[in-house]
C-alpha cells in the first residue's frame, strides 16, 4: 500500500492509496483544495471542517449534475439517439434511477473509504 502526501485547504494530509494510485489522488486533493481555495475567497472566516464539508457538497453537487446529464444521453441513444442530444437539465423519464442510485452509492463507498484513511493514523 503506497502513502500520498496531499496539501487540501493549506493542510498538509496523508494518506493511503493502492499502488499506482498515487497521481489520481493528488489530482482529487487538488479539486477539493481549488474549490476550498474558491470557498476562502466568498466567505471570510469559516472553519476548516465547515469549508471542507462545504467543498464536498459542491464536488457532490457536480458529480450529481454530471450523472444526471449521463444517464440523459444515455436515455437519448437508447431510444434512438436522432438528431440533437438533450439539453443539460431536460426533463427525463426516470430511467436509470436505479442506475444512478447504484453510482452515487458506490461513490460514496469510495468517500467513506478515503475518510477512512485521512482519519487514520
Amino acid at each position: 500500500m503506497a502513502q500520498v502526501v496531499v496539501k487540501v485547504g493549506g493542510r498538509d494530509y496523508t494518506l493511503a492509496c493502492d499502488d499506482g494510485e498515487e497521481q489520481h489522488l493528488t489530482d482529487l486533493a487538488q479539486y477539493v483544495d481549488e474549490k476550498t481555495k474558491g470557498l476562502a475567497r466568498n466567505f471570510a472566516s469559516i472553519g476548516d471542517t465547515r469549508m471542507l464539508l462545504m467543498a464536498g457538497l459542491l464536488v457532490a453537487d457536480e458529480l450529481g449534475d454530471a450523472v444526471a446529464r449521463i444517464e440523459e444521453l444515455e436515455a437519448h441513444i437508447r431510444a434512438g439517439g436522432g438528431g440533437a442530444a438533450p439539453a443539460a437539465g431536460a426533463g427525463g423519464n426516470g430511467v436509470g434511477d436505479q442506475r444512478v442510485a447504484r453510482l452515487i452509492e458506490r461513490v460514496a463507498a469510495r468517500l467513506e473509504a478515503i475518510a477512512e484513511r485521512v482519519e487514520a493514523p
